[in-house]
Formats: C-alpha cells, sequence, structure tokens
C-alpha cells in the first residue's frame, strides 16, 4: 500500500547514497584471463561466475526464506538474496542474482553474477582463484592483485573486465546502487588489515539474454489528459510548460509534448522502474527528475512505458521551467498561499484527515513542514516540502 510509504516520500529524495570506490590497480587484456579471475572454491566445490543457480542449489545451498524462490524479479534487475547451507545453521552468504532478461522471472529462474562471504555470517571455506581467502593479510591481497592507491584504505576494490570491448551490458539495467553493474573485486579489511569479506560481481551477457519488446500494455489506454486544470488540488491535474497532465501518465504524453530522456534506455524490463530524467528537446536547460515504471511482465519500449513521479525543485524555477497546481500553486507560493488554497491543511499537525475521498496530511520537522494529500486508493498523491515558509520542492505521484 503507498499509504505506509506517503509520510516519507517527500525526502526520499533529498538524500543521496554515496558509495567508496578505490582506485583500479591490476589491469588485464583478454575475456580469457577475467574470465579465470571470477573462478572460485567454496568448500572445496570450484565455480565461475556467471552460472546458474542451479549449481549452487545443487551443492547444498538454498534460500534463507524457501519462499523467496518463486518471488518475482523484475526484467534487466539484479537482486541480493541470503542463502543458507543446508545443516549448518548459521552458515550463510549473499549471491547477487541478475534477471537478464527484459522480462520478469522468478528468483530460481536468475542467473548468479555475483557473490559476498563475510566472516560474520558465514562459515564456509572460500579461496579466489589466486589464492586470496578470508583471515588473509592486506599485504597479500596487495600482492596479488596489485595496488589500490590509497595506504588507509579498509576496501579494495579492483576492476576487471569492466571496459573491454567485448564486454555487453544490457541496456536497461535498474540496480540497487548506482554503479552496481561494474565488473569487480571488492576485499574489505577489518581493524587489523585482515580480510573479513570477499565480493565478486561479473556481468558477462550472452546472446540468449536478448529480449524482444512487447506490445504497448493495455492499461496505459486509460490515460486521458485532464481538459482544465481545476482549482481544486484533490483532482491531482498539473500544468507543466503550458501542457495539463495527471500522473500516472505515458511517457508518450510528455514526448509528445516536446519533452526526452536523455541517457535513458529505449526500453523498460517488465515490472521494472528507473528514476532518471526528463528535459525539453528544444531548451535543454530545463530538466525534471522523474520516475519511469512498466507495470506489464514484459519488456516495453520507453514510450510506452509510464511518469510515476516528477519533482519540481527551487533551481527549476531558474531554468525556467513553467510548473502550476490547481488553485494558482506554483513553487513561488508561499507557505500562506498554500493553505489558502488548500484549507484543510490548516488544522493538521503530525496528522491526516479523510474528505471527499482524499486523505490530506500535514507533518513537521523542525523548520521543515510536508503537506501532502492522497486519493482514497492512494494511487495519486502531491507532496509538497515547505521549509522556513519557502516552497522547497514538490513531488507529483501516480501509479496506476
Amino acid at each position: 500500500m503507498m499509504k505506509n510509504k506517503k509520510k516519507y516520500l517527500a525526502g526520499v529524495i533529498a538524500g543521496v547514497m554515496m558509495l567508496p570506490v578505490s582506485a583500479c590497480a591490476a589491469t588485464v587484456e583478454t575475456r580469457e584471463e577475467v574470465d579465470t579471475i571470477y573462478q572460485f572454491t567454496l568448500d572445496g566445490v570450484l565455480y565461475t561466475l556467471p552460472c546458474d543457480l542451479s549449481v549452487f542449489l545443487e551443492n547444498g545451498w538454498n534460500f534463507q526464506d524457501p519462499q523467496y524462490t518463486d518471488e518475482v524479479i523484475p526484467g534487466l534487475t539484479i537482486q541480493p538474496c541470503q542463502f543458507e547451507k543446508e545443516g549448518e545453521d548459521g552458515n550463510s552468504m549473499i549471491l547477487n542474482l541478475l534477471n537478464a532478461s527484459g522480462n520478469a522471472a522468478t528468483a530460481g529462474q536468475c542467473r548468479v553474477t555475483g557473490i559476498e562471504i563475510d566472516g560474520e555470517i558465514g562459515s564456509s571455506v572460500f579461496e579466489t582463484a589466486n589464492g586470496i581467502s578470508l583471515g588473509d593479510q592486506k599485504e597479500e591481497v596487495l600482492q596479488t592483485y596489485g595496488e589500490t592507491g590509497e595506504d588507509g584504505d579498509t576496501q579494495l576494490e579492483y576492476e576487471f573486465g569492466s571496459g573491454l570491448e567485448d564486454t555487453q551490458q544490457p541496456s536497461g539495467f535498474h540496480f540497487f546502487f548506482e554503479g552496481f553493474n561494474t565488473d569487480s573485486l571488492t576485499v574489505e579489511l577489518d581493524e587489523n588489515n585482515t580480510v573479513s569479506s570477499i565480493e565478486m560481481n561479473y556481468y558477462k551477457m550472452f546472446e540468449e539474454d536478448n529480449t524482444e519488446v512487447s506490445a504497448r500494455p493495455d492499461y496505459l489506454n486509460s490515460y486521458s489528459a485532464p481538459d482544465a486544470l481545476g482549482e481544486e488540488i484533490g483532482g491531482f491535474s498539473f500544468e507543466l510548460e503550458g501542457n495539463l497532465y495527471t500522473l500516472p501518465a505515458p511517457v508518450s504524453a510528455f514526448t509528445e509534448n516536446g519533452w526526452a530522456f536523455p541517457g535513458t534506455s529505449e526500453t523498460v524490463g517488465g515490472l521494472n522502474q528507473k528514476f532518471t530524467s526528463m528535459q525539453k528537446t528544444d531548451e535543454t536547460e530545463k530538466s525534471l527528475s522523474v520516475e519511469i515504471k512498466n507495470d506489464s511482465e514484459n519488456l516495453v519500449s520507453l514510450t510506452d512505458s509510464y511518469l510515476s513521479q516528477i519533482t519540481i525543485y527551487e533551481s527549476n524555477t531558474a531554468q525556467g521551467i513553467e510548473f502550476t497546481l490547481p488553485g494558482g500553486i506554483t513553487m513561488q507560493s508561499s507557505e500562506e498561499d498554500l493553505l489558502a488554497a488548500v484549507p484543510q491543511w490548516n488544522d493538521l499537525q503530525d496528522s491526516q484527515i479523510l474528505e471527499d475521498g482524499v486523505y490530506y496530511y500535514v507533518g513537521t520537522s523542525g523548520t521543515t513542514t510536508a503537506y501532502q494529500l492522497w486519493n482514497e486508493d492512494e494511487t495519486k498523491g502531491i507532496s509538497i516540502t515547505v521549509e522556513d515558509g519557502k516552497i522547497q520542492w514538490i513531488e507529483i505521484i501516480g501509479e496506476f
């Protein structure tokens, strides 16, 4: 239910996760050399990444949650999953499962492209093809794989394979962390410079991973642009650069009005979503943060996916983007203007009311206040964040 998310949706986009990356020292020149690096032994069994999940299952490794075998993984997505060794309580590891198909698939059908062994959660004997194991010293790692350039590093990260001419990366990946699609070997060290965890990721692709694009999903046909902006914000319409919309809306509704999605894949995997930006084709300085979704189980073209979220920041006003909500609310509106346009917000404080099929909510933290409203089935929402009486950003949300 979206209702459980609504009180923090407005603040989610304010935080950006940064992942430490160390310099890559060692280099390889051929794909054969790379393939060798991503071999390892686990409890005496030799594995090579990437491989079918069945290889691990046949050697006594099972999903920690047995029901996850049938969990649906979106197309072109990587899902980290915890596995445990049969009959060995407390012995577990993380496998990164790749659904390389553009269509949704169950976890049990996915390919293993990564493994993480951590001494805190597992007791298996793990050794890389070059002889590095948990408990080895930092100097042994550096002698084996090369210097990383930072003497004080507690994380040694090597990138083998990324950038080789024959590397094939699918174009529509959505990852849990930015940059999660890099072929790499990562070694974590404890306070004694002893290897405490080892992670390998190898995203080698195969010809059979290619997926045909499916037809336009039927649910998009239910979209109709508003005839008028209206005065009630609970109608969830908005005006952007002179055109009227409501979310969710097909991507095509925006491309037809001169918006483009530079740097975004031309396809979206089944049940997938991605955060990206859209910009005016004739005024490229005008750019907005958006979320794109595909609710069908099959790969679709970008124009046959839909926008489920648009965020307008204070900086977008400086770009000259024209945006208006019902009641004449814009990024330049004051907090008093908001309360005058939506009187239901006036008497709320960290609480909500339901009126005429619309939830109204107000939450305050310090000098920041979030004004939100949602339709009763919580498929449409608007969140306006105000700080010191001034609008910081407006978020429009909608799902089919």
